[in-house]
């Protein structure tokens, strides 16, 4: 608990100025927001109250082995005391204060009573983020007027588009007994739409949603847009939780923290984000449908389990709606055992040979005959973009001879129809609007300025309007006309032939001005997809090291499996040639190897490899902060492996390089250390590293890394025998490690050990259990071997000498010879 100061800092609303007090003064000396200089000399100690605008705080100064020391504020709300980390000396301004004593005063008390209950545990909610500043006019339409955008947007903007239900043509037919269907998909969880491309999947559903907004009390409709980029699973549900926003202004903000926050890799930390955002969405009084369209691009994983898990918890009033060419590989046969599965397939969206007959009386000038309509309908087999196409067909076609002929020989394959799409939709355009039509069908999203970039002229807007009024299977993404894109089926056959028309460098160059065209208007991810299309990697490489550099704080790095993907795609002499890439590529290779000990081999060869080249460019640069960040990942690998002091050898070289300002990889070094001293005995030694390590994984933002520092300082304790303070940073831990599983399961086990120490066996038994549960869920030896042990001391303690007895002879049994050099580090 911080201890009276004999200074203070006050707000005087009378005088309108900061005034600094001291304890048996009644002098007081005026104090400017920003003045460093005098606020650090008259404030010269190790502690000060603050009492401003925002609230009170009291200011400690806690002392480093190495430096001045940092400051933290701490401030009481009911039986809690709470600490933020303030900076050092020369950070302290009275606008800090302020922001500091604003951020302490809104974030929540977490309370039983304020928990809500998902899947076997309690999840807090938390603080909705403030909304970010609105972007620049370059950018408007980027994100929708629905949307409230999120701090995060700042490093990964929303492609507002993406978000846009299509607009529906005036001349589309009307199908009720598809609309019947979709209305009582609403009785369950799942509406899936699954048939391959041109059966009109997408515009029953616009319909369909069309048909509810003229309702009085209609649901709010979320709609997403997938494309292959959406893999990565942090970016995938970024535009979930953001679409989701439509049915309410700022929902999900709590969730959003999580998932940049999160272990980029593992699934448990998506689930507790997910039961976030479903305990948020639980509590919205209305109902709301989220519509995913081509989900058949999905191919992670993760993002299937984690559907998985939304579908299993989602609140009774929402319901999810899938569009897809295939199946997913979602628990289809149990939720349609269940009756939450509405599902739509080929035969269903097919055009029965009645809407035929009334499409074509509606689309052409001149009837056909009853025997003409059944011999397309033979053809078509309902299929709705094929008997699109023949009527734009048989509009050109005046003669009853030429029709007939059309009929006899038109097959309704899918190579038929794509050759039909260049014989008689492109070529029966001008030559300007064909070589138009060729450009940009490489653009999954257009927009007149992007189809200016592309093609190098200044009047695309004219051509889309052209496009667009002449039905040529081009789509209005907005009702303001900015933003469209291609049918797939005809963008395809407009691909091939721009193709076989003007050769690959052709689409490569068209690429190319389309990346250019991105990064000028600052979208950096869609820059870098283009530039790889482009095959131009040297440009793909300079980008992709743009776009990281905000995600240098590590609390700020996501969409980790999409730069995984990005590296993955350059050669490896271009990657050789940036060193940052090749350090970040080996990054990316760590987190990966979770819960895959069998590839780790391979991989400390790939990494091995990249680091390598790394070191050998920073060392030809002289970049000494580089080669710190080298330094300290051999470290980690070294410790790792087992080799204690070989790790602590790299720890110590790296931070003679690595400057003060290098909070996470300082970090990262002090802790190692502190652990090598633990192992040699050197125990307050340790503590002092320890504490060190926490205070800069706090300014790094790294909360992973300072809930190791805290049960590295807990262990310290331990074995110290200040038991008390020990547990308080077991729970510490425990509390804020939902998300990070293999921390939560260390604490667990401290605990365990702490109430046994106090005779609480039914508590420790219950700790411990939770310990190897996470232990077994996690493959983590180490921790379900200590986990164990206790159990037996506990069955020991309780006179169960039988099955104590047996417990220890499963462990040696299991593990003969076998490697344990990582259990040290918990046998405290």
């Amino acid at each position: 608990m911080p201890k009276a100061a004999v200074y203070a800092v006050i707000w005087s609303p009378e005088r309108d100025r900061y005034e600094l007090h001291h304890q048996g003064d009644r002098s007081h000396h005026p104090l400017h927001t920003e003045d460093r200089s005098g606020f650090i000399g008259l404030v010269d100690g190790s502690s000060f109250a603050f009492q401003g605008k925002h609230g009170r705080l009291t200011l400690r100064k806690e002392s480093r082995l190495h430096g001045e020391g940092y400051w933290y504020a701490y401030r009481n709300q009911g039986r809690r005391t709470r600490k933020k980390y303030a900076g050092r000396t020369i950070d302290l301004t009275i606008a800090r204060l302020e922001d500091i004593a604003e951020a302490l005063t809104a974030e929540p008390r977490v309370s039983t009573d304020e928990r809500s209950q998902v899947k076997g545990g309690t999840i807090p909610k938390l603080q909705a983020g403030v909304p970010a500043e609105e972007r620049s006019a370059a950018l408007q339409g980027r994100v929708p007027d629905t949307v409230t955008t999120s701090p995060f947007e700042h490093y990964t903007p929303v492609l507002a588009p993406k978000l846009h239900l299509p607009r529906l043509h005036a001349s589309l037919l009307t199908r009720p007994r598809l609309l019947t269907r979709l209305d009582t998909g609403l009785q369950g969880k799942l509406t899936l739409l699954s048939a391959p491309a041109g059966f009109g999947k997408t515009t029953v559903v616009s319909q369909w949603v069309a048909d509810h907004r003229k309702r009085q009390h209609h649901p709010p409709v979320a709609w997403i847009s997938l494309d292959p980029g959406d893999n990565d699973p942090v970016r995938f549900w970024r535009y979930v939780i953001t679409a989701c926003q439509a049915f309410q202004p700022g929902i999900g903000q709590s969730a959003l923290a999580l998932l940049h926050t999160r272990s980029p890799f593992e699934l448990s930390s998506l689930e507790l984000m997910l039961s976030t955002f479903l305990n948020e969405l639980a509590s919205l009084p209305h109902r709301g449908i989220l519509v995913l369209e081509d989900y058949h691009v999905i191919t992670s994983p993760q993002i299937h389990e984690t559907l998985t898990f939304l579908l299993d918890h989602l609140p009774a009033l929402f319901h999810l709606i899938v569009i897809t060419r295939v199946d997913p590989p979602l628990p289809l046969a149990r939720l349609r055992a269940r009756g939450d599965l509405c599902e739509l397939h080929t035969e269903d969206l097919g055009f029965s040979q009645e809407e035929t007959a009334i499409f074509l009386r509606q689309a052409l000038p001149a009837a056909l005959s009853p025997e003409e309509i059944r011999h397309l309908d033979t053809r078509l087999e309902g299929w709705v973009t094929g008997l699109r196409l023949v009527t734009l067909m048989l509009q050109r076609r005046l003669t009853q001879q030429e029709i007939e002929h059309f009929l006899a020989t038109f097959s309704g394959s899918h190579r038929h129809i794509l050759e039909f799409f260049v014989t008689e939709v492109l070529n029966a355009q001008p030559e300007p609007l064909q070589v138009f039509l060729l450009q940009t069908s490489v653009l999954s999203r257009l927009s007149g300025s992007l189809c200016d970039a592309v093609t190098e002229r200044n009047n695309s807007e004219q051509f889309l309007k052209a496009v667009e009024d002449a039905n040529l299977f081009l789509q209005s993404l907005d009702g303001s006309g900015q933003w469209y894109r291609y049918h797939p089926l005809f963008a395809e056959a407009m691909q091939q032939e721009a193709r076989q028309r003007f050769g690959e460098e052709a689409l490569h160059a068209w690429y190319s001005r389309a990346s250019v065209w991105y990064e000028q208007q600052s979208m950096l991810t869609e820059a870098v997809e283009m530039a790889l299309q482009a095959r131009e990697f040297a440009r793909a490489a300079a980008l992709i090291e743009q776009n990281m550099r905000p995600h240098y704080a590590y609390h700020k790095m996501n969409e980790y499996h999409t730069l995984q993907r990005w590296l993955g795609s350059l050669p490896e002499d271009v990657l050789g040639q940036h060193p940052r890439l090749c350090s970040r590529a080996a990054l990316l290779l760590v987190f990966s190897w979770e819960g895959r000990t069998d590839s780790r081999p391979s991989t400390l060869a790939q990494i091995e490899r990249l680091l390598h080249r790394a070191e050998c460019a920073w060392q030809a640069e002289g970049n000494r902060n580089g080669l710190g960040e080298i330094l300290t990942f051999r470290a980690f690998l070294g410790w790792e492996q087992g080799d204690f002091a070989l790790a602590a050898r790299f720890a110590r070289e790296a931070l003679a390089l690595l400057p003060e300002s290098e909070s996470q990889w300082r970090g990262s070094c002090f802790r190692i250390i502190g652990e090598e001293e633990m192992l040699a005995g050197r125990v307050r030694e340790a503590r002092q590293l320890f504490q060190e390590a926490l205070a800069l994984f706090e300014a790094a933002g790294n909360s992973y890394g300072a809930r190791a520092a805290q049960h590295a300082l807990a262990e310290v304790y331990w074995l110290q025998g200040a038991l008390r303070q020990a547990a308080e940073l077991y729970r510490a831990v425990s509390s804020t490690a939902r998300e990070d599983l293999s921390n939560a399961g260390k604490a667990q086990l401290g605990l365990a050990r702490l109430s046994y120490e106090w005779n609480a066996l039914e508590t420790a038994e219950r700790e411990a259990q939770e310990a190897l549960d996470l232990g077994t869920r996690l493959q983590d030896e180490a921790l379900q071997v200590q986990a164990s042990l206790v159990l037996a001391t506990i069955e020991q303690a309780r006179e169960q000498t039988a099955p104590a007895q047996q417990r220890l002879h499963a462990l040696l049994a299991r593990q003969p010879g076998g490697s344990t050099h990582h259990l040290p580090l918990l046998d405290r």
